[in-house]
């Protein structure tokens, strides 16, 4: 049963979905049928409840939401009836708080921030618990940490700069706890280099452009020394392009052609994703922002042409992404973003039925992306800023 899920965790890292999906639910399959049979034995109801976890993980990244919080209910049933057997199991403790990041996720990206710290904290709750049992539990560490994390990204996109900067030094902190007890694990470093990419943004909302830098350089430097490490891992690669991006973007770094060398790095880091993962919605979307970056940087340099190439680029990886995760929400954020600056940049043009086209195409796609997330603010205000250039073409 481990066996198959482990394998299926394989091919769902390199974008082999399909294949993931099968040897989930054989596994799945499996572990109800021994559950069935033994169903006092703790160990099974909590491996039972990784291997939920996990292949919710898979619907989550491919934008099934209902099915993927369904995986995390019962992971999360699983976990509490193995507890009311056994309440100091580790595993299961462990599971429990795996389970509610896992929900936590599902309501981050669905625009419900409250609901998501909600089950971060209540997360931590039992991470916490989870290491006072064990001590050692590398994994609860940085489960604390990646849960601290999203608290201070959700905080950092509503403006609230102070509080994420204090959730993001104390999962950081925790990421270092599984880092010095575990030096190697590739995920821990990842998760810390994501943070401090995190931070960098932080510090961008507080003006501080140059704790910006520091906090960009120093999680670029983590992910360079991943992938010498591990010169495969799709996420890490697509996170050092995110990580040069924003090292590109944030002001003051050194100039447009400082940027635009770090935009190249970044495409780069993003094809090398994808080389290995074709289909990785992660990569794709990766690549998709490398790419506004493009268009934004050319447009300030009265490029036109090739800044109305890299909008439309971006587009095209977009509709990729879409077409291997319909309902992804990322996805469709970054295909509007487009949108609305391809048309304000044919405005700029003069050609106004360019952007009349351009602009309507991006209130149809926000309206797709509302029917899936009502309340997503980034969504709202998405909207607002088009509706309002469409009002001044009228």
């Amino acid at each position: 049963m481990e066996q198959l899920y482990l394998v299926a965790m394989y091919r769902s890292a390199f974008a082999r979905y399909d294949e993931a999906r099968e040897l989930f639910n054989a596994a799945i399959a499996k572990f109800d049928a021994a559950d069935k049979q033994a169903p006092d034995d703790v160990e099974i109801k909590s491996d039972k409840a990784e291997a939920l976890i996990a292949f919710g993980e898979l619907r989550l990244e491919q934008a099934e939401y209902s099915e993927a919080k369904k995986n995390f209910e019962d992971a999360l049933s699983s976990c509490e009836h193995a507890l009311r057997l056994k309440s100091d199991h580790i595993e299961a403790n462990y599971n429990k708080g795996a389970a509610l990041v896992s929900m936590a996720d599902i309501y981050s990206e669905l625009g419900e921030g409250s609901k998501a710290v909600a089950h971060y904290r209540q997360a931590i709750a039992a991470l916490d618990q989870t290491v006072q049992l064990n001590s050692e539990h590398c994994d609860s560490y940085n489960g604390k940490g990646y849960a601290l994390a999203s608290i201070g990204e959700i905080e950092t996109e509503q403006d609230r700069f102070l509080e994420a900067a204090d959730e993001l030094r104390s999962a950081i902190v925790a990421y270092e706890e599984a880092i010095t007890r575990d030096p190697e694990d590739v995920t821990y470093k990842n998760n810390k280099a994501y943070a401090l990419m995190t931070m960098g943004e932080t510090y961008s909302g507080l003006r501080d452009h140059k704790n910006a830098v520091a906090m960009f350089e120093q999680g670029l430097a983590i992910y360079n020394n991943i992938v010498k490490l591990a010169p495969e891992d799709v996420k890490v690669l697509a996170n050092r392009g995110r990580c040069l991006q924003s090292l590109a973007n944030c002001e003051g770094v050194g100039g447009i052609s400082v940027g635009l060398k770090h935009l190249k790095a970044a495409i780069d880091s993003c094809n090398e994703a994808l080389r290995y993962a074709l289909n990785d919605i992660w990569a794709l979307n990766s690549k998709v922002l490398c790419l506004i970056g493009f268009g934004d940087f050319y447009r300030k340099l009265d490029e036109t042409e090739k800044s109305i190439d890299s909008y439309k680029d971006a587009l095209a990886i977009s509709e990729q992404s879409l077409s291997v995760a319909e309902d992804d929400l990322e996805a469709h954020y970054f295909k509007i973003t487009t949108l609305r600056r391809l048309g304000e940049l044919y405005l700029s043009l003069g050609q106004e039925l360019e952007a009349k086209e351009t602009l309507r195409n991006g209130v149809a796609v926000c309206d797709e992306a509302m029917d899936i997330a009502a309340g997503d603010r980034d969504l709202i205000r998405e909207k607002g800023r088009i509706a309002e250039l469409l009002n001044n073409l009228e």
